[in-house]
């Protein structure tokens, strides 16, 4: 094996152990099983599925911010099948085998968040929700793909606190 590989591995092995250990300290559900790696699928759309994946997590931050667990759990949905898809192509991106750290790093928190979600548990769904982006946060970073961090959407400034848009201001 090539030194860079041999580094990449164990940076791999590491980005799981520290995954695992973060989700069963800070995680009341119990830990999801993990899939075995899948062969590689050469020519994968990655780029677009992680877009997609980053676009639906903001679009989930939103539907919690509106207190909307129906529309919290439709992107939910979305997001779990595009990880489950790369997974089960096994995509390996530039020698780095995302299928296999989607499967360590991106399922566990999705999981925790699916069933504070079936439970109407919104503080939960909140709670697991900023784990899944700092799940996605550290996958990016221990693999070494430079890309902005995801951070929860800040309030609309239309918003007020019930989620309701306030009323037009009368003309003068």
């Amino acid at each position: 094996m090539k030194p860079n590989l041999i580094a990449l591995a164990l940076s791999v092995i590491a980005c799981a152990l520290s995954a695992a250990s973060l989700w069963r300290s800070v995680s009341p559900h119990p830990a999801p099983a993990i899939a075995a790696p899948a062969p590689a699928e050469p020519d994968y759309p990655l780029e677009d599925k992680m877009n997609r994946l980053h676009r639906l997590a903001l679009k989930l931050g939103r539907a919690l911010d509106q207190e909307n667990l129906t529309l919290a759990a439709f992107y939910h949905h979305e997001m779990d099948a595009i990880a489950e898809e790369i997974v089960v192509h096994g995509v390996i991106h530039e020698d780095k085998p995302v299928g296999y750290m989607a499967s360590l790093m991106l399922q566990p928190p999705l999981a925790y968040l699916e069933s504070s979600l079936e439970h109407s548990d919104l503080p939960g769904c909140r709670r697991d929700y900023l784990q899944l982006l700092k799940a996605c946060n550290t996958c990016h970073t221990g693999i070494g793909i430079i890309h902005p961090p995801i951070v929860p959407p800040p309030p609309l400034e239309s918003e007020s606190p019930d989620g309701v848009p306030p009323p037009p201001s009368p003309r003068s």
